[in-house]
């Protein structure tokens, strides 16, 4: 599984630019994503077959992100993540509203 393919692919459709890690720009609306947790899952014969992957996306606009933040979340279930939490904030210093949605999804190593 490459996660981060996956999480690019799954996200295209939401038309903002995404990034992962680190944005560097001065847009008024994008994503980041960041691979929190990648740990075996199942194993067999000595070897690790599947592994967990959980990416935390975090969505960054200075409009109301209700919208996109629905759309991301459905985006991230057709493509066979499951989210496992969201936090919606405000960020007071840069004027950004910050959703933070915690994901997870397993599958084939692929690295």
């Amino acid at each position: 599984m490459n996660a981060g393919e996956m999480l690019f692919q799954a996200l295209k459709p939401v038309g903002l630019p995404v990034y992962p890690t680190v944005y560097q720009g001065k847009g008024d609306e994008f994503i980041v994503f960041v691979l929190a947790d990648e740990r075996p899952d199942m194993c067999g014969d000595d070897e690790q077959i599947t592994e967990i992957c959980a990416p935390d996306i975090h969505l960054f606009s200075r409009q109301d992100p209700t919208g996109k933040k629905k759309r991301i979340r459905r985006l991230l279930r057709e493509a066979g993540f499951i989210i496992t939490e969201t936090a919606t904030l405000y960020e007071k210093d840069t004027r950004y509203h910050h959703v933070i949605i915690s994901a997870e999804i397993d599958g084939e190593i692929d690295d």
